[in-house]
């Protein structure tokens, strides 16, 4: 193998520690330059940025999970009010279905009449075309 696919893949397949990550970030806090701090560590600006999202994403979702004692709890009563949400759903969702089978009857009906109506209209009326000759 050449000395570039070495290089290539050592900086493609190198991982970091989780100690190295946090330093980083914390470097990365007080840093004015990104760009510099980055090449200081050998590491691209991007991955930095990518830390701190990942860094402030897992500190999001720590602030949102329950205590362990009662995440088994809390997760029976999320999974018992989802259940209860999808029924609600499949009841809404026949509710729709036979007022859409309601609606297509009653046009059909009206429909119907209306034609009814005219067709008993038009009798005894006088006809458009005159008879000829008379």
């Amino acid at each position: 193998m050449s000395q570039k696919s070495q290089k290539a893949k050592s900086r493609t397949s190198r991982s970091y520690g989780s100690d190295f990550r946090k330093k980083a970030l914390e470097r990365m806090k007080s840093c004015d330059n990104i760009s510099a701090l980055a090449r200081e560590l050998g590491v691209r600006r991007t991955r930095l940025y990518k830390w701190k999202l990942l860094a402030q994403a897992a500190a999001t979702d720590a602030q949102e999970q329950p205590e362990s004692a009662h995440s088994k709890e809390w997760n029976d009563q999320y999974e018992n009010k989802i259940a209860k949400l999808q029924q609600r759903i499949a009841e809404l969702e026949r509710l729709v279905g036979q007022q859409t089978l309601d609606i297509s009857f009653f046009k059909t009906a009206l429909r119907h009449l209306e034609e009814i109506r005219r067709k008993k209209s038009n009798i005894g009326v006088n006809p458009s075309i005159k008879k000829s000759g008379l």
